[in-house]
C-alpha cells in the first residue's frame, strides 16, 4: 500500500507540471488513482478510446499497463470515467504497486502520450 501511495503522489506532482492546464483530478482523497481530462471535453466514446489506445500503445513498448476496469496491483489499469459532479468524461489511471523507478518511467510515458494524442495545445 505504501508503494501505491508513493507512486500516486509522484504521478500527481508529475502530471500537475507536465499537463498544466489539462483538467484532471490529481489528488483524490484515497490516492489510489488519478484522472486525466482534456482541454476540449471528451465524450464517453472518446474517453473509452483514449484509455484503450494509451494502454495498448504503451504496453506494446514494454510498460506494464492494461485497459482494465479495476485495479491491477502489478500493472497500471486504465478505464474511462464519468465525473458526475462536473459531467465530464476522463480517463482514470489506477496506480499500481510497481517499483518506483518503473512507475516513474511509465508516468512520464503516460504524460507524453496524453499530450501528443489527446490533449494537444
Amino acid at each position: 500500500m505504501a508503494s501505491i501511495l508513493r507512486n500516486g503522489r509522484f504521478s500527481s506532482r508529475h502530471f500537475a507540471l507536465r499537463l498544466r492546464g489539462v483538467p484532471s483530478q490529481l489528488q483524490p482523497v484515497h490516492g489510489l488513482y488519478v484522472t486525466l481530462g482534456s482541454r476540449e471535453p471528451l465524450d464517453e466514446a472518446a474517453a473509452r478510446q483514449a484509455a484503450a489506445a494509451m494502454s495498448e500503445e504503451l504496453s506494446e513498448i514494454g510498460f506494464p499497463i492494461r485497459h482494465a476496469g479495476s485495479f491491477g496491483f502489478d500493472f497500471a489499469a486504465t478505464e474511462w470515467f464519468h465525473d458526475l459532479t462536473t459531467d465530464r468524461y476522463s480517463v482514470r489511471i489506477a496506480v499500481p504497486d510497481l517499483p518506483s523507478s518503473l512507475w516513474i518511467a511509465l508516468t512520464r510515458a503516460i504524460g507524453d502520450w496524453w499530450l501528443a494524442s489527446v490533449s494537444r495545445s
